[in-house]
């Protein structure tokens, strides 16, 4: 399932998308593939979300923490890299 997540600062549109199984949601962002939510259930069977983010791509994109973000800002700064041993 996907759905419009906010417009950034580029005036690009941002996809949230969620997939589930039984018991577990989660929610991902097309933008720096952001994990925007993840819905677990507790020892009571009760789902609580647990992560920490925000409800639109703009609040990620003013955040400099990169919160959610499983792509960093440095995702491909180390193409062609070396090191000697």
């Amino acid at each position: 399932m996907n759905k419009p997540f906010g417009i950034l600062p580029s005036g690009e549109q941002a996809t949230l998308y969620t997939i589930k199984n039984q018991n577990i949601s989660a929610a991902l962002s097309d933008f720096g593939a952001t994990l925007v939510s993840l819905w677990v259930p507790d020892k009571n069977g009760r789902l609580a979300d647990i992560v920490l983010g925000y409800d639109s791509a703009c609040a990620y994109a003013a955040d400099n923490s990169c919160m959610g973000a499983i792509v960093g800002r440095n995702a491909n700064r180390i193409a062609g890299a070396s090191f000697s041993i």
